[in-house]
């Protein structure tokens, strides 16, 4: 990604480069976030209705920030660590 060669990544730079990345694909990232998002969309889906309301994502989001349990759904908003 650093195109400037300067040893480091600017915005621009990184921009391009995901960009670049997701265009081609050769490390299989969509198809590993499309995973991951169905298995949060699963965890997260209180009502099991198949879909994410404003008020699930909200508390997943809230529950990411504010749980000290390492299960809790909204811990895996960002994929396991």
């Amino acid at each position: 990604m650093d195109t400037g060669g300067n040893g480091a990544v600017d915005a621009e730079e990184h921009r391009v480069g995901v960009r670049r990345s997701l265009e081609t694909d050769a490390d299989g990232f969509l198809g590993r976030m499309g995973t991951l998002m169905q298995e949060w969309t699963t965890l997260c889906d209180t009502d099991g209705n198949g879909v994410l309301s404003r008020d699930e994502i909200s508390a997943a989001v809230l529950e990411y920030f504010t749980s000290e349990e390492p299960r809790s759904p909204g811990n895996w908003l960002f994929g396991s660590a």
